[in-house]
């Protein structure tokens, strides 16, 4: 009886480490970019090869950012502006961006931020896509 009771919790160890990583693996990333207190805006390129999206993700590491909106374009040249009032500490991971439409081809993602709160640290924003 211990025996199955172990054996059924390491399945239930296993099957909730795979589904982790199961989630994890549908976020691509797409680039980085230093943000510099001397800017207030910073662009990542994407380019096709990278694949079509439908959501994008913005991971931040160093110090913190406070993000005044997000500006994605796609491979035809439209534009999605996204509102973004929000201040992200080391380590969070912003809210899923849905993209517009079906999935779509990423040209670049431009980011404007507030320097003031960064002082003079730098820090470290990830881009990531889901397909």
């Amino acid at each position: 009886m211990i025996i199955r009771k172990i054996i059924i919790s390491l399945m239930f160890s296993l099957f909730v480490t795979a589904g982790a990583t199961a989630v994890s693996a549908q976020w691509q990333e797409l680039g980085q970019r230093t943000v510099n207190f001397n800017a207030d805006h910073d662009t990542v390129k994407v380019t096709w090869k990278k694949g079509t999206f439908t959501a994008l993700k913005l991971l931040v590491t160093k110090a913190p950012v406070h993000f005044s909106k997000v500006i994605v374009t796609f491979g035809n040249n439209e534009k999605q502006e996204i509102a973004w009032d929000d201040m992200m500490k080391p380590g969070d991971e912003g809210r899923p961006i849905d993209l517009v439409g079906n999935t779509r081809i990423i040209k670049k993602v431009d980011f404007w931020y507030d320097t003031e709160s960064l002082g003079k640290k730098k820090s470290r924003v990830t881009l990531y896509g889901r397909p």
